[in-house]
Parts: C-alpha cells; structure tokens; sequence
C-alpha cells in the first residue's frame, strides 16, 4: 500500500488549529452543558437537553477525532478511508437519532434556525464525510480537501450552537427576573382558584408549561382536553366554591388538599391536587377525589 504521509503533511497546520481549538471548546461546552443540566427544568427537560445541548459536544469531539485520523502517521489511502468511513458512520447514526429525538421532545418548539444547525448541517457535513471517504481509495488528493471543509463546517456548526444556547439561557433568566414569579405552592393555589371561579383559560394560561399533561382518567390527557372539561363543569355550576387546607412541597412536586362545593347545599368533596412544576410552570397534574359523607363515624371530619 503506498502511504500517502506527504499529502497529509500539506495539511499538518490546518488540523493543529482546528484540533486545537475544538478541544479547548469542547471543554468549555462542558460548563456550558452543566449550566444547562442546571436549567433543565426551565429549558424543557432532560430531553431537550440531549437533543440540544449533547449534540454539539459530540460535533467537537468529531473534530478533533478527524484531526486526530489525519495526523496519524504512515496512513494509507486505505487506512486513511476505513478510518473516516468509520467515523462518518458513527456520526451519521448518532445525528439521525438525535434528529428523531428532537422531533419527538416537547419541552422546547425548534425553530428553523434550530433545525438548520442541529439537524440539516451536521446531516450534510457527516454524509460528505462519508462520500470524502469513499473517494480517498482513489483520490485523495481532492478528498482531503472535502474532508477539510467538513471539518471546518462541522466546527462553525458546534460554535453557533454553543452560542445559541448560552444566549437563549441568559434571556431566559432574564425574563423570570423580570416576571418575578410567585413560588410554586402559590402558583398551584392560584390555578386552582383561578380554575374554581371560571377563569379557567386564565389558570391555563398563566400556569400551564407547553408540554403540560394530565392523569385525569375521564379526559384525554392533554391540556386543551382537560381545559375544556373544567370550563364545562364551571358553566354548570357557577356557585363552586374551592376552599384550600393544605399546601405541601417537596421538590418540583406540590400537593394540594382542597375541599369544594358545586352550589351551597352541596356537602363537597374532598380534592388532592399532585403538580409537577418546570420552572414555574405546569407540566404534569394528578387529582384524586373523595366525596364528603352524610354520616362519617370519625369525629375528627375530612378537613
């Protein structure tokens, strides 16, 4: 096999720089990702987060990996073309899962700027990587230089994303600043109240995360499901009363123990509202209810 050392040291400055420097921002991205992780349950969730914020580390390290394939020495073009054929495969794999990923998260709604840079990017760079391979057994002169542009692509791509994130994360925080949030014990007793006295699309709207769901079992378990249903028992009984006793925190999770009457006559029933909160919004609720008694032999009452 005739080694191909002499071409690949033409290229020798090239990949210490974008080696390099991919390295250095790959150890930067691991703060970056560590402040993520610590935002995870206002930027969408763990999810969002290995669909997002994962993948750019991974874009990082396959550029110091193709750095690291070409300055290996006394390559083939042989070794040389298994060796990213390997890589491109690996990444094309590992990008499409994530695309997939992406598409089925709903802690956060990509825009096309996401899409651009997250998926249709990295998708073309990794299968012209793979082409670059192909073409390196024969010709790989013209392949390295498609290789090199990949690489160079691939490292722009990593950049924006990290970029994109640390900026979409300080507005973010910013804008809670500015909302000045009431702490999630209230927030649940407030939707409820707010729920209570027919303001439902209010509680809705002001407490409900985009990806908000339910475990009532008489709806579907949707938010717009749910929402309707509580309009429609509030139009059927305007006098509701919502009176609350308890209200527990342990965590992103509160507990609330109610008691409410559909009309003044009416002996109530018993409620505990279970809500799993992201931020300060909404996304998961469970309800349980226990009708009041005429007679209960337990003097110490429901409440």
């Amino acid at each position: 096999m005739m080694l191909i050392t002499p071409l690949l040291h033409d290229w020798e400055t090239f990949y210490v720089i974008i080696g390099s420097s991919a390295a250095a921002l790959t150890g930067l991205q691991f703060v970056g990702v560590a402040l993520i992780s610590e935002e995870s349950s206002e930027v969408g969730g763990e999810e969002a987060v290995s669909a997002f914020g994962t993948p750019t580390v991974v874009h990082f390290c396959a550029v110091l990996l193709i750095a690291a394939i070409c300055a290996t020495p006394r390559h083939s073009a042989t070794t040389l073309g298994l060796c990213l054929m390997v890589a491109a495969i690996a990444a094309l794999t590992y990008t499409i899962r994530t695309v997939i990923q992406a598409g089925r998260q709903t802690g956060y709604k990509p825009v096309f700027e996401d899409w651009l840079f997250h998926a249709i990017l990295p998708l073309i760079v990794y299968s012209s990587l793979l082409i670059a391979a192909i073409c390196t057994f024969r010709h790989p002169t013209p392949a390295l230089y498609i290789v090199a542009a990949a690489a160079l692509l691939l490292l722009y791509v990593g950049i924006h994303n990290a970029w994109d994130a640390a900026v979409y994360l300080s507005t973010l925080k910013r804008a809670q600043k500015r909302r000045n949030p009431m702490n999630a014990k209230e927030a649940a007793v407030d939707f409820l109240r707010l729920a209570a006295s027919a303001n439902v699309r209010e509680a809705y709207g002001k407490y409900a995360a985009p990806n908000f769901r339910h475990h009532n079992p008489y709806f579907k378990g949707d938010a717009e499901s749910l929402m309707l249903g509580m309009e429609e028992n509030a139009a059927k009984n305007p006098q509701k009363t919502l009176e609350v006793h308890h209200a527990l925190r342990d965590g992103d999770l509160v507990a609330v123990h109610s008691h409410v009457r559909m009309n003044p006559n009416d002996r109530g029933t018993g409620l505990v509202h279970i809500f799993r909160f992201q931020g300060d919004r909404i996304a998961e609720l469970w309800d349980l209810a226990q009708p009041v008694p005429e007679e209960s032999p337990n003097e110490n009452g429901m409440f």
